[in-house]
């Protein structure tokens, strides 16, 4: 079984988002205010740390 999903707590979720976007060449899907970025098969999740 693969990992198909990752969760990122980030100060920055925005920032870190576009990082992937530039350097792995992942698509973005906005599906609620946590950013979303695809790979193949995976689901990587962006979302603001909730102390930041």
């Amino acid at each position: 079984m693969a990992t198909r999903h990752l969760a990122i707590y980030a100060r920055d979720p925005e920032a870190l988002a576009a990082f992937y976007q530039q350097h792995f060449q992942m698509d973005a899907i906005m599906v609620d205010p946590d950013g979303y970025l695809t790979f193949a098969l995976l689901k990587l999740q962006m979302a603001r740390h909730p102390w930041a």
